[in-house]
């Protein structure tokens, strides 16, 4: 896994969508969300027949943390219709809009800056490599805390320079207090804070 710098920003890589077109001609591809997309309680489900994944993903350089600018996780159940989405971003946290339970998420693309430069990477498909989150039933999924650094490599991905290590700065704590507000007045919101309190009396 090795980054590209690029001169353009894309919503969505082409690549991956020549992948989930070869994959299937079912699914579709989401349009790109952010935290700055206004959210109405009709349109991110429910609990009750839906799963929401969130974790924390930012890279790591010698000095300083940054965020990325852009992850797309690709649906790879083949029991379930492909899609490709981009997830969601608050600060270092990230979530996918609600999928459905039984859903096999797998981080196939990002992007980040440096300065003025922007770098992208598409990943492997190799079992036991990236960022893939399972889903089983509905309600909160915590995919975990991942913090992509440079030079530590990673030995199940052969010629890489990079590799998604366990997060020290990242926490399910963390990642639900940064996205809590963009669900706020959703079917979600209970649930969420629910959440919160419990992991703030686990401490």
């Amino acid at each position: 896994m090795t980054a590209r710098k690029v001169k353009t920003i894309v919503g969505v890589s082409m690549v991956s969508i020549a992948l989930l077109a070869g994959c299937s001609t079912t699914g579709g591809v989401k349009p790109p969300i952010s935290d700055k997309v206004a959210i109405t309680p009709d349109s991110w489900g429910s609990p009750e027949t839906s799963t929401l994944v969130f974790g924390t993903v930012y890279r790591q350089e010698l000095l300083f943390t940054m965020p990325f600018f852009q992850l797309d996780f690709i649906q790879i159940n083949p029991a379930l219709s492909p899609s490709l989405v981009s997830a969601g971003r608050k600060g270092k946290a990230f979530f996918l809009p609600p999928v459905e339970p039984g859903s096999v998420e797998r981080l196939l693309y990002f992007m980040y800056r440096v300065g003025d430069n922007t770098f992208e990477s598409r990943l492997s498909f190799q079992p036991g490599t990236g960022v893939t989150v399972e889903t089983e039933t509905p309600g909160l999924k915590y995919a975990g805390s991942y913090v992509l650094a440079p030079g530590k490599r990673d030995e199940r991905l052969p010629g890489s320079k990079y590799a998604f290590l366990p997060a020290p700065k990242g926490s399910e704590l963390k990642s639900l207090q940064l996205i809590a507000p963009i669900f706020k007045d959703t079917a979600w919101d209970s649930l969420i804070q629910t959440r919160i309190t419990e992991l703030k009396n686990e401490k």
